[in-house]
């Protein structure tokens, strides 16, 4: 069991997952709200998976938690099993159709590239000398090597996140980096690409 409260992680190929330990209610809504006050940019309109552990007591108010979050700028999309298999979407999920549109079960491989209308989940890597672009934003749940490019029809609240951050170049909104500009604190990690602002900010998602 964690030390913290709550923490944040991504499980196996799934959506960020907040990861709920403690049965004290107060301790996690204070444990997210300081979460969320050191990198608002990180949390602001990302989706999340919510995961409670199997020995919270029954009378353990999940909808007060996820309200919060939601309060927040958090959208709270699936609720998760502990291996991080989805057990339900959720219904702001539906409404709002946060779920990533468009699901790429394969690595690109160096020449390929990808359009998406929407958001775009990569579930293996993006090799050097690939390209994805996505209106919405992109999930890499392997290692980013190529370039990506976010919100490319100027949506500045599309984001790109990754297992492992070596990106040739990245963009969100047509604001960009090159490789040799990324964060060193981002290079080999999990990390969020997000704009704050007028230019883009490097988030460690693993907190």
């Amino acid at each position: 069991m964690s030390p913290l409260p709550v923490d944040l992680k991504i499980l196996d190929y799934r959506l960020p997952t907040v990861r709920i330990f403690s049965p004290d209610e107060d301790a996690v809504i204070d444990r997210l709200a300081m979460m969320i006050e050191q990198r608002p940019a990180l949390f602001k309109g990302m989706d999340v998976a919510m995961n409670y552990a199997e020995d919270l007591p029954n009378e353990f108010d999940q909808q007060v938690i996820e309200e919060f979050l939601v309060a927040h700028g958090v959208n709270v999309v699936a609720r998760t099993t502990g291996e991080g298999n989805v057990l339900a979407f959720t219904a702001s999920a539906k409404s709002q159709k946060s779920v990533p549109d468009e699901v790429i079960s394969k690595s690109l491989r160096s020449g390929q590239r990808i359009y998406s209308k929407g958001s775009v989940v990569i579930l293996g890597s993006v090799s050097s000398g690939a390209e994805v672009l996505a209106e919405g934003s992109i999930h890499v749940y392997g290692e980013l090597h190529g370039r990506a490019l976010a919100g490319v029809q100027g949506d500045r609240n599309a984001a790109i996140f990754t297992q492992s951050m070596d990106a040739e170049l990245v963009s969100v909104a047509g604001v960009y980096r090159t490789g040799d500009q990324l964060d060193e604190g981002s290079k080999g990690n999990a990390c969020s690409v997000m704009l704050d602002g007028d230019s883009l900010s490097f988030q460690s998602i693993t907190q």
